[in-house]
C-alpha cells in the first residue's frame, strides 16, 4: 500500500510539474503593418502560459532603436523616420522563465512622410534610401549570425530641387541663384560604434558622394537599428550681367542646412521573421529592394505564389483607405494601366505596398493579406 502511494504521488508531482513549467509562447501582430512616418501604429501582443503561470509586464522594441519596458500587451508607437523595421516583444513568467517573439520577429514598413504643401520653388532636404548588399553579407543578412557582418548600399532616392533667383541690382544685372546640395552620408550602424561618413561634393557630376557602400561586423546578438542620414546645404552663386558663366558654389552664410533620416533593422543572433506559407519562396517583408554586386536593385525576382496573387496597392494620405491599382504578373515586368494620367492618379500617393491575396485579388477591396513590398511612391518622369 505505501509502495502505491508513493507512486501515486510522484506520478501527481510529475503532471503538476509539467503544467507548471511549461514554456509557454508570445506573438505580436498589428492591424497596421505599414504606416507613414511621424504617424503612429498599435502593437498585440498575445501571451499564451501554461495553467498556473502568470504573465509579467511586457517589454517592447521597436526596431527603430527605441524601447519600452514594463508596457501592456497592447502599444502603440510613433516611428519618427522610413525604414523596415523588425518588432520584438518578450516578458517574464512567474517559472522565471520568458516568452518572446524572437521567432518570429513581426515586420512593420514606415514609408516618409506625406507632404500635405509641397514647396513650390522645390524640395530642399534630400531623400536616402539604404539597402542590403546580399551578395557581400553574411548569409540571412539583415538576420546574422552573431559575428557576421552587413553590407549597406547607402544612396539617395530624392535629390533637393529647390531652386531660387533674386535679382538684387537691376541696373548691373546683379544676381544671386540659389540651390539645395547633399553635403553628406552618415550611416550609423546601432551598436555603439562610430558612424561612418562620406562627405559629398556639391553639384559634381563625377563625384556626388553617393552611392555610398559600407560594411560593418557585429559582434554582441540583440535587435539594432541603422540609420542613414542625409544632410543637405544651401549654396548661393552669383553672377552680373552673366558673368561668370558658371559662377563657383559658395554656402549660405550664416550656413543651412537639413538632416533626414531613413532606417533598417538589424537582427543579430537566433532570429526569424514571421513568414508565410502558401509555397512563398521568399515571403519575409524585410526590403523594398536588394542590392547585389554586378546586378541592379530588383523587389525579389524569385516569389512564386502558385495559388495567391500580388496586389499593388496605393497608399493614401492618412485618413484615406488604400486603392488597389491592379494585380502584379508574374512576368519579369507588368504594366498597370492607370485611369487618368500619372499626375492625377499618383500625384497625392506618398506609398505603394504589394500584398499577397487570394487567387484574383482581395476581396473586400483593401488588403488582407501579409505586405510582402512597401515603398515610397517617386515621381521619375
Amino acid at each position: 500500500m505505501v509502495i502505491v502511494v508513493a507512486i501515486i504521488l510522484i506520478a501527481a508531482i510529475s503532471v503538476w510539474a509539467i503544467i507548471y513549467l511549461g514554456t509557454g509562447s508570445l506573438s505580436v501582430s498589428s492591424t497596421s503593418p505599414y504606416v507613414a512616418a511621424k504617424s503612429a501604429t498599435s502593437f498585440q501582443a498575445v501571451i499564451t502560459t501554461p495553467a498556473l503561470v502568470s504573465a509579467g509586464p511586457v517589454a517592447w522594441q521597436f526596431g527603430d532603436g527605441t524601447n519600452a519596458s514594463g508596457a501592456g500587451t497592447n502599444v502603440s508607437h510613433p516611428y519618427g523616420f522610413p525604414g523596415p523595421f523588425f518588432v520584438l516583444a518578450s516578458s517574464a513568467l512567474s517559472t522565471a522563465k520568458a516568452v518572446d517573439n524572437s521567432q518570429p520577429l513581426f515586420p512593420l514598413q514606415v514609408g516618409p512622410t506625406p507632404i500635405p504643401n509641397p514647396n513650390p520653388l522645390g524640395e530642399a532636404s534630400a531623400l536616402g534610401t539604404l539597402t542590403v548588399n546580399k551578395t557581400t553579407s553574411s548569409a540571412g543578412a539583415p538576420l546574422i549570425s552573431t559575428g557576421g557582418s552587413v553590407s549597406f548600399h547607402a544612396s539617395i532616392q530624392v535629390a533637393p530641387d529647390f531652386a531660387w533667383s533674386n535679382e538684387v541690382n537691376p541696373t548691373t544685372n546683379e544676381w544671386y541663384n540659389y540651390s539645395w546640395a547633399v553635403t553628406k552620408l552618415t550611416v550609423d550602424f546601432g551598436d555603439g560604434s562610430a558612424p561612418s561618413t562620406n562627405t559629398s561634393t556639391p553639384f559634381s557630376p563625377t563625384a556626388p558622394g553617393y552611392p555610398y557602400d559600407v560594411s560593418h561586423q557585429y559582434s554582441t546578438p540583440g535587435l539594432y537599428v541603422v540609420t542613414l542620414s542625409v544632410t543637405t546645404e544651401n549654396y548661393s552663386f552669383h553672377q552680373v550681367d552673366g558673368i561668370p558663366a558658371e559662377p563657383a558654389a559658395t554656402p549660405v552664410s550664416p550656413s543651412q542646412t537639413l538632416t533626414t533620416t531613413v532606417g533598417q533593422s538589424v537582427a543579430v543572433g537566433n532570429y526569424q521573421l514571421l513568414s508565410y506559407g502558401q509555397n512563398v519562396v521568399n515571403p519575409d517583408t524585410i526590403v523594398n529592394m536588394e542590392a547585389t554586386t554586378g546586378g541592379t536593385w530588383t523587389l525579389d525576382p524569385s516569389i512564386n505564389v502558385p495559388d495567391r496573387s500580388l496586389e499593388l496597392w496605393a497608399i493614401m494620405p492618412a485618413g484615406q483607405p488604400p486603392k488597389s491599382l491592379g494585380m502584379v504578373g508574374r512576368g519579369d515586368k507588368t504594366m498597370l494601366p492607370l485611369h487618368a494620367v500619372a499626375d492625377r492618379s499618383l500625384g497625392d500617393v506618398p506609398m505603394l505596398a504589394v500584398s499577397l491575396e487570394p487567387m484574383g485579388g482581395s476581396p473586400t477591396g483593401a488588403p488582407t493579406g501579409p505586405v510582402m513590398y512597401s515603398g515610397p511612391c517617386v515621381k521619375v518622369w
